[in-house]
């Protein structure tokens, strides 16, 4: 018979590094956007609840870059359990008219962001799933 305890480590170990893997993508992502350049942007539409979901927030904004107009959207990510009042918070945040620093991709001025910092739950993640991985590989090593 195998030795549950040792599968359940290494596919635990491998869950830990796929987690590590894409949090750190993920980290390295956000670290890029803070160092896009800012351009002053409006507030177009701001609703509480978007036409996927009444409790996802929908936000878009226009912005001019080289004197080309863009348009964009902040992107909500949405676990299915978002509360009436997160998506009041964040239209709160973001009144309709109201003046914004928008970031943008400077290879890509149509891709853009108001939140670059949306990456800090990821570092949770990212610092959580490689304890994970130490500590898994630690009960490996040494036949804990």
């Amino acid at each position: 018979m195998p030795n549950l305890y040792g599968f359940v480590v290494w596919v635990l170990g491998f869950i830990g590094l796929v987690l590590v893997v894409w949090s750190w993508r993920k980290m390295k992502k956000a670290q890029t956007i803070n160092d896009w350049p800012i351009a002053e942007g409006v507030i177009e539409i701001s609703t509480p609840a978007s036409d996927e979901n009444n409790f996802t927030p929908y936000v878009e904004y226009k912005y001019k870059v080289d004197n080309n107009d863009h348009t964009g959207s902040l992107k909500i990510e949405s676990d299915g359990t978002s509360m009436p009042s997160e998506s009041h918070n964040i239209t709160n945040k973001y009144p309709l008219n109201s003046k914004v620093n928008v970031y943008y991709d400077p290879s890509n001025p149509q891709t853009s962001t108001l939140e670059p910092n949306a990456g800090k739950d990821v570092q949770l993640i990212f610092w959580l799933s490689a304890g994970s991985l130490v500590l898994g590989l630690i009960f490996v090593l040494f036949k804990l």
